[in-house]
């Protein structure tokens, strides 16, 4: 034991006194595996450059993975691990549970639609049968702009070949509440005709990749003759949907086709006419594969 201790020991302090040096991280490449309702798979193709003349036999290499610090799943290395001397390369996957989605969607809106991606880890190898450890890791950032893209959404309701109702001055923006998220609606709704509009009710719909995310509706009420309302609009996003947008988002190569709709229900000659808007139309997308 203390001939085993020793080499240890020797081994060590070959590797603090610079005899042995450590790996050097050149690159780093993502990419998706698998994605399904259950989890989703992240691949990192790591480049090192081992200067040591011999390989390095790594037993094992495992990571956790976290967002805005929500912890998502854990991972491990894929193939062989041994580190050959010179260029080589690792691939670690990383295994995120879609279950978790929901948590890290709270943050990701808490935190202005920005995300902060974590994997860490520690690479394991043996010396003469001992387990060593040594951290690794790395980190991304990435940000949305739903509500960005949604600024300035103006729609006008047409009567009799005028447009006789506008929406204007429209304001997004993003609330939590208990866990909950919206989009709380702010808008002028403009009546421009020489009567009073009676209005049944304004609906919103947002969808992401065809997957209705979102829905909101006022009660009823009256626009004043050439007069104008501020009303507002709740958007309840429905967070049992967010792991279902999200496999859409990764195998559409992170891209979000999303719009918003509205409905409108106007008194108009003395029957409620249910009228439907042409919906705004805008796009997202997220860099996770393509960050280096």
């Amino acid at each position: 034991m203390r001939k085993i201790l020793a080499v240890i020991i020797l081994v060590l302090g070959f590797m603090v006194s610079g005899c042995v040096s450590e790996p050097e991280l050149k690159s780093i490449q993502l990419k998706w595996g698998n994605v399904d309702s259950v989890q989703s798979e992240l691949l990192s193709e790591i480049t090192l450059n081992n200067p040591n003349p011999f390989s390095i036999p790594l037993s094992d290499v495992r990571v956790n993975i976290f967002m805005n610090d929500i912890h998502m799943g854990e991972g491990n290395a894929l193939g062989d691990t041994t580190i050959s001397s010179g260029e080589d390369k690792l691939t670690i996957v990383s295994y995120i549970e879609n279950r978790r989605l929901k948590d890290w969607w709270v943050t990701h809106i808490e935190d202005g639609e920005k995300t902060e991606i974590e994997v860490k880890g520690d690479l394991y190898f043996n010396v003469l049968g001992f387990e060593l450890g040594i951290p690794t890791g790395y980190s991304m950032e990435i940000q949305t702009n739903i509500l960005e893209q949604m600024a300035g959404s103006e729609f006008n309701v047409d009567l009799l070949g005028f447009d006789a109702i506008e929406m204007e001055n429209t304001i997004f923006k993003w609330n939590v509440e208990e866990g909950d998220t919206e989009i709380v609606v702010s808008m002028d709704v403009k009546n421009n005709m020489p009567y009073s509009i009676p209005i049944g009710f304004i609906n919103y719909r947002l969808k992401m990749n065809g997957i209705d995310f979102g829905s909101g509706k006022t009660e009823g009420m009256t626009i004043p003759a050439m007069g104008k309302k501020n009303v507002e609009v709740i958007i309840d996003i429905d967070d049992s949907k967010i792991s279902e947008w999200w496999v859409t988002h990764i195998k559409n190569g992170e891209k979000t086709a999303a719009s918003i709709d509205l409905q409108i229900g106007v008194e108009f000659a003395g029957e409620e006419k249910v009228i439907d808007i042409t919906p705004q139309e805008f796009e997202f997308n997220t860099n996770i594969a393509t960050a280096e």
